[in-house]
């Protein structure tokens, strides 16, 4: 119940204190991995 309040109030202290600096910015979007691994036919009846 206090997590999401609490990890906004902390992001927002690492971003004014310059810990996250060094970080890689934040993705959009996850990418897309196409169809996946195709799987076989089944070989049992």
């Amino acid at each position: 119940m206090f997590y999401k309040p609490g990890a906004a109030i902390q992001k927002n202290l690492a971003e004014a204190d310059g810990s996250r600096d060094n970080l890689p910015p934040e993705a959009d979007a996850p990418k897309q991995f196409g169809l996946g691994i195709s799987r076989e036919n089944p070989k049992h009846y």
